[in-house]
């Protein structure tokens, strides 16, 4: 898929009825394409929010250790 080219409302009703079929071909590939797309962004979206709790789960227990260290320096 390439990028959409802009025409007019004219330009465009004269395809129509020039080929409607072809018109609505291009048409469903132009709305594949953005469905791919989002799907794409989608995936990666979830990924990194997946990440993102990875990393805060990571920090939490960073942090937990920290403070039962220095609990346990405290008490020496």
């Amino acid at each position: 898929m390439g990028s959409a080219t802009v025409i007019s409302k004219k330009g465009f009703l004269c395809a129509l009825e020039k080929d409607t079929n072809h018109v609505h071909r291009e048409i469903a590939q132009s709305m594949d394409s953005g469905r791919f797309t989002m799907q794409q962004l989608q995936t990666k979206r979830n990924k990194l929010h997946e990440y993102v709790q990875e990393l805060d789960t990571q920090a939490n227990i960073l942090v937990m250790e920290k403070r039962t260290s220095n609990r346990q320096l405290s008490i020496l």
